[in-house]
């Protein structure tokens, strides 16, 4: 078997699981088919193709956020807490490997990591959307501080 049909198949087995989970959040929710293709902007033959996995259900993120739906667990199988959770912990980890943070880095640096595991230590309460709010604000004071000098 070619390099390239390798690829191609094991991309069509992630694009199936993601239908798969496409597929339960819509029973979840009760829907026709015809509803679950208003709500999506997409043409109602092409319902089937995404729950199958011919069509690549990360095309939908815009419309399934819009739903309140879990667009991390329908891309991975994790839900949004676990991701965060898992990120959190290994960054956590990092920080405390032979009880502190690498000498080697710069203090800007290490600065920085210690920011970034205080930030993702915060708390899986926080929305992705605040976190990202929060990162934009930061970066935006920074750089009206550089602007000053």
């Amino acid at each position: 078997m070619s390099r390239k049909k390798v690829i191609k198949n094991i991309v069509a087995m992630g694009l199936a699981e993601r239908g798969n989970r496409l597929e339960s959040w819509w029973k979840s929710k009760g829907w026709s088919k015809a509803e679950f293709a208003q709500r999506m902007s997409i043409w109602p033959q092409n319902v089937n193709k995404y729950f199958s996995g011919e069509l690549d259900p990360t095309n939908l993120i815009e419309q399934l956020m819009k739903e309140d739906c879990d667009v991390v667990w329908i891309i991975d199988g994790k839900t949004e807490k676990e991701q965060r959770g898992m990120v959190a912990e290994a960054s956590a980890e990092y920080g405390k490997k032979r009880g502190r943070i690498p000498e080697e880095m710069s203090d800007q640096t290490r600065g920085r990591v210690k920011k970034l595991i205080k930030l993702l230590e915060s708390g899986p309460e926080k929305t992705d959307e605040e976190m990202l709010d929060l990162l934009i604000k930061t970066m935006e004071v920074r750089q009206q501080k550089k602007w000053k000098r």
